[in-house]
């Protein structure tokens, strides 16, 4: 993470995942890779735990796994990247440059990014091939009260979400209207908007797909870079044979991972 930034930054929106990631004390040097960036599972964050977990006796049984599985729960909830308030500022920076007037989002699950933008001032379109809201997801979990009536696509209902889920996290409202399409669809369909893509699930086209239809001169990516835990091989390959990189951002991550912000324009 950049030098000026601590664990006690308080956000200049609406952000509960950060309002909840900031609470964990900081500490340096006991991860894995050894460097110096803050990582939120490495201590014991009572409020993060809490929400994700109800049967305390299993932290002290499994301590490392149980962190592991809290991480699972929290980003399906909110967003697979933290929104810590300098990413977003540089987000939302960059969401208008180069001749676009907002951003696409595909991908966008709960709608956690487009609800962050949008606070920011960022004209914002959310789209997804299964909304939690509306179909099972597995990368999100939503929690309607009532199943909703249609599905698109053929996907299952809100209802199979999983037993275990359901007991494990209260009913959940959507951060933003996310609409029904997939990815390749809602890129191609905003050529005039910037493209931001966050964590495009590993090994799955749908990030190669957005970039191969979309014809506009700016994405966002939030992820790890090539070799990572996010999209596949050519969806890397197409950036850097077709987009030139403006800008970077590290910000605040999860213990064990990389991810950034990268910027790019059209070459």
């Amino acid at each position: 993470m950049r030098p000026d930034m601590t664990p006690t930054t308080v956000s200049r929106t609406i952000n509960p995942l950060w309002d909840l990631v900031r609470t964990c004390e900081a500490e340096r040097g006991i991860s894995d890779d050894d460097d110096d960036r803050w990582h939120p599972e490495m201590t014991p964050a009572l409020r993060l735990l809490r929400l994700c977990d109800r049967d305390p006796s299993q932290r002290d049984r499994d301590w490392s796994s149980y962190l592991a599985r809290s991480r699972n729960e929290v980003v399906r909830k909110f967003s697979w990247a933290i929104s810590d308030p300098d990413t977003v500022d540089f987000v939302a920076e960059h969401a208008t440059g180069n001749d676009h007037r907002g951003v696409v989002e595909v991908g966008a699950g709960t709608g956690y990014w487009a609800y962050q933008l949008a606070q920011c001032g960022v004209d914002v379109l959310a789209y997804d091939l299964a909304p939690p809201y509306q179909t099972a997801n597995d990368y999100h979990w939503v929690l309607p009260p009532e199943p909703p009536s249609t599905t698109r696509l053929g996907a299952e209902p809100a209802a199979a979400v999983p037993q275990r889920v359901r007991q494990l996290l209260p009913a959940t409202d959507m951060f933003f209207d996310v609409q029904p399409a997939a990815a390749a669809e809602a890129a191609a369909a905003h050529p005039e908007r910037s493209l931001l893509i966050c964590w495009p699930p590993l090994e799955t086209p749908m990030g190669t797909e957005a970039l191969t239809h979309y014809q506009g001169n700016r994405v966002i990516y939030l992820g790890e870079p090539e070799g990572g835990a996010c999209a596949d091989d050519a969806f890397f390959a197409q950036l850097d044979e077709q987009w030139t990189v403006r800008a970077k951002h590290q910000g605040v991550t999860w213990s064990f991972l990389h991810d950034l912000v990268i910027v790019y324009d059209r070459t």
